[in-house]
């Protein structure tokens, strides 16, 4: 089929759209036709009927309390992110208490606490740094994703007696000791570890009362099935999957993200999987500038946590003005970021990702995480525009005092 442009696309959509109305067909049967196209053709159906899904904006903000990982798997940008704009280092308590009470104040109830490349645990002071949060009157739960490698037992156990945490993510690499130690480029002690530890929590299960869910991600080569696999790993999986009174998840892929450009298909092409394409038709803003804002361990306010490892999204540094500020039409980098969006100039990170997620795209099962607790909660593109041009007013009203 000829590849054809945004126009074109357009143009045939309400040729078909009209022809098929007088024969009384659906708005599916139209679609089928283009399937390639659908996503795009119901975004822009959305955007002509002015329908905006922005993803509530006060639900949720990242603190990436350390940017250091233990592993240094092939498909992740950890080893190919610029240390410069992105240093590899640990948020102080005294830091991370600021971000809490700053976050707090504006409102934000959700604190996710994954890094945008590390690891959680290869912070000494994590456990600290979750008793701020269960100490925090405004917030109300939080959440992050482990490779579960660098936690020691009494970590673990640890985790049961915060009422706020909620959700508990294992990202597991491979099947079995050979593929971990492929995708990781690690060894036999951190693959032991990860066995040890998820035997430790499916053991704890049996006497501790859960009120978090488990959630186990397993990435592995194609045509991988954990029924028909028999390891250590894959019967540590098994036990903790199958224990009845606790609310645990357990899914596996072979389809990797891209990082917004910088993994490539070369990168994994010994791993048997695949990734994302991120030069897909994009239509209007990404919702994650405006719901997915992160502060990292030094400091950095990034408009996105998903996948810009460069921080090439900076908006300011919570060191050196409040969250209030970075977080306002006052601040003249977020407005440059959300114009690009608005106009179409994406900048270079977010023409590759492949997270994208327009704000003329209902939020459903594809918001990843947590798409239930949002159901029509979402705010259009004016409405946060009045927001951020609020909290300028209140910003100058206080300097004016």
């Amino acid at each position: 089929m000829k590849k054809l442009n945004s126009s074109h696309i357009g143009n045939i959509f309400y040729t078909d759209l009209k022809a098929k109305i007088k024969k009384k067909f659906f708005l599916g049967d139209i679609l089928s036709k283009y399937r390639k196209e659908k996503k795009f053709l119901l975004q822009l159906l959305n955007k002509l009927l002015k329908r905006e899904y922005i993803l509530p904006v006060l639900n949720r903000i990242n603190i990436e309390t350390t940017s250091i990982c233990n592993l240094k798997c092939g498909f992740c940008a950890y080893d190919k992110r610029d240390l410069n704009s992105h240093p590899r280092t640990t948020m102080s308590r005294e830091l991370f208490q600021r971000s809490i009470t700053e976050a707090s104040k504006l409102g934000y109830k959700r604190i996710g606490l994954t890094p945008t490349t590390g690891d959680a645990f290869m912070d000494k002071g994590f456990i600290e740094k979750l008793e701020v949060i269960e100490a925090d009157d405004i917030i109300d739960s939080c959440y992050f994703y482990t490779n579960f490698i660098p936690c020691s037992e009494s970590q673990i156990e640890s985790l049961f007696s915060f009422k706020k945490f909620f959700l508990l993510a294992i990202s597991i690499y491979g099947n079995d000791e050979e593929s971990f130690c492929k995708f990781t480029k690690g060894n036999s002690v951190g693959y032991k570890k990860l066995v040890s530890n998820l035997n430790f929590l499916s053991n704890l299960l049996d006497s501790k009362k859960l009120h978090f869910e488990i959630r186990i991600n397993q990435r592995c080569k194609e045509g991988f099935y954990l029924s028909e696999d028999n390891n250590e790993l894959s019967r540590a999986i098994k036990n903790l999957a199958n224990k009845d009174k606790v609310a645990i998840s357990h899914t596996y892929t072979h389809i990797y993200d891209n990082w917004g450009g910088k993994v490539s298909q070369e990168d994994v092409k010994d791993f048997g999987v695949d990734l994302k394409e991120g030069h897909f038709r994009k239509l209007g803003p990404c919702t994650m500038i405006f719901s997915r804002l992160n502060i990292g361990a030094n400091g950095t306010v990034n408009a996105c946590h998903v996948r810009d490892a460069d921080y090439t999204l900076k908006i300011g540094n919570i060191k050196e003005k409040s969250l209030k500020e970075i977080l306002s039409s006052k601040n003249e980098k977020y407005l440059e970021i959300i114009n690009a969006h608005k106009s179409g100039n994406l900048p270079k990170v977010c023409k590759s990702c492949d997270v994208y997620s327009s704000i003329y795209e209902y939020p459903g099962r594809s918001d990843y995480v947590f798409a239930k607790a949002y159901g029509d909660q979402s705010i259009n593109f004016k409405e946060f525009g009045a927001m951020i041009d609020q909290r300028k007013k209140e910003i100058e009203m206080k300097n004016n005092v």
